[in-house]
């Protein structure tokens, strides 16, 4: 695919995941999304550069405008660590190779300081306001679930925290009908969210 095919592509796709209609429920959770557009367009895919056409910095802030006006409770969470623990992740997990071979993991090693940087960058241009940092470079995946959900916290409307209770209870009930993720039987009082 040309480098424009994949501008234009990527363009609708965040318009798209970035309208009313997308975004009318009460919780959607996008990961990487516009910012890491913006980061990662430039670097690998050819397109989205400071002063190019469809600069996907100056894109970012479009789709963040959109969001606001549809979702204004949107939180942004900026998940980093240190460019060690990164490398390390990657050379002792790395991503799996796909039918043919490659593996479908874009970053580099010697692009971890820089991505870092860029990301950082863009989260600090943001215009959502709702957010957080999380370093994960000592955590496990469950101390990052805990320390986010210990984080989005203060960012929870009445209505959320009243869904959230009402949804520990029927899980505690065993009446949930929705999947429920192995484990998840119990909420321990100590982890629940204050209303």
């Amino acid at each position: 695919m040309s480098p424009a095919f994949k501008e234009r592509f990527q363009r609708y796709q965040m318009a798209y995941h970035a309208g009313g209609a997308f975004l009318s429920g009460n919780d959607h959770l996008l990961v990487g999304y516009h910012i890491e557009e913006a980061v990662f367009a430039p670097l690998y895919y050819g397109y989205g550069g400071p002063g190019q056409y469809g600069d996907r910095s100056v894109y970012a802030r479009r789709i963040e405008h959109d969001i606001m006006e549809d979702s204004p409770d949107t939180i942004l969470v900026l998940l980093t660590a240190h460019p060690e623990a990164i490398k390390e992740r990657m050379a002792r997990d790395p991503m799996p190779r796909d039918q043919k071979g490659r593996r479908p993991g874009v970053l580099r090693e010697e692009d971890v300081e820089h991505v870092l940087a860029r990301f950082l960058e863009e989260f600090a241009a943001s215009l959502i306001r709702r957010r957080f940092v999380i370093d994960n470079s000592d955590l496990s995946p469950e101390e990052t679930l805990s320390e986010f959900t210990w984080k989005a916290q203060k960012f929870l409307s009445h209505e959320d925290r009243m869904r959230i209770a009402a949804r520990q209870v029927l899980v505690e009930r065993g009446d949930h009908r929705e999947g429920v993720v192995e484990g998840d039987k119990t909420v321990p009082p100590e982890k629940r969210i204050s209303i």
